[in-house]
């Protein structure tokens, strides 16, 4: 038996998309995580993962040495489900005993189909879409052009975040001032969800994104009267809405 494990590279999610009740995958369980990490981002990790689940979490604190000896000595049954490591040393170690083996997401199957079967040129599908669709459409052209390459599609997801990042400066400093919007765009690329959830194949990282792009279009840009602004906010906030239908709600919101 081995222990899943996951090595997170730091980057960007809004404060703002709470607001949206935006779900993560709910798994069946309570998940046991042994981190390496300090320990105000365990609490963070952990508060993030059960309040987007609503299952719970059990967070144990270790030091690289400790989780090393501890999955090591329970290789014949484990306790802990993921080692959230500080080092990639500790878990590249691990890994080659043949004591940990890389996460997948339960929905990963599910999305690979369709977003293939898109990729191969069925832009229709047969029968009614079972999930908002934008996601597998998102996978399906990069698919198209990357093959299966899934750590460069992660890659185009971080990139994404780091636009946002970008994006909610110019909002936090157009709305407050330069210093808060600095704020912003430093909370957005510290904050402790997107690590998790930008590093998987999942659609909260092109949730954030359009969000930021919606908010950028709103509040970033100065010309208020500009057809071409709200015609671009209108655009986002579609599409937006083909990936998260409960997003719509803000429609009134914009519309005052």
């Amino acid at each position: 038996m081995s222990v899943r494990w996951s090595r997170i590279t730091p980057r960007a999610l809004l404060g703002l998309i709470a607001a949206l009740s935006f779900a993560a995958p709910v798994f069946a369980q309570e998940v046991t995580v042994l981190c390496n990490f300090e320990v105000d981002w365990c609490e963070a990790l952990k508060a993030a993962y059960e309040k987007t689940t609503g299952e719970k979490a059990f967070f144990i604190r270790m030091t690289d040495g400790e989780s090393l000896a501890q999955i090591r000595a329970e290789k014949a049954n484990p306790r802990a489900d993921v080692y959230h490591a500080a080092e990639s040393a500790s878990a590249k170690q691990l890994a080659s005993e043949g004591l940990l083996e890389a996460y997948k997401s339960p929905r990963i199957a599910d999305l690979h189909e369709w977003a293939q079967r898109i990729a191969a040129g069925d832009w229709l599908g047969k029968g009614v879409f079972y999930q908002a669709a934008l996601y597998p459409y998102f996978l399906g052209i990069l698919q198209s052009v990357l093959k299966h390459d899934l750590w460069s599609i992660r890659l185009i997801q971080i990139t994404l975040g780091a636009i946002s990042c970008a994006w909610i400066f110019v909002v936090g400093r157009n709305l407050f001032s330069r210093d808060a919007g600095i704020a912003s765009g430093l909370l957005l690329a510290c904050n402790a969800p997107a690590i998790f959830f930008d590093g998987l194949i999942e659609k909260s990282a092109l949730d954030l994104f359009l969000l930021s792009a919606l908010l950028f279009l709103v509040f970033g840009i100065n010309h208020r009267e500009s057809w071409a602004k709200w015609l671009g906010a209108g655009a986002v906030l579609g599409l937006l809405g083909l990936s998260r239908e409960n997003a719509l709600i803000i429609i009134p919101v914009i519309a005052l």
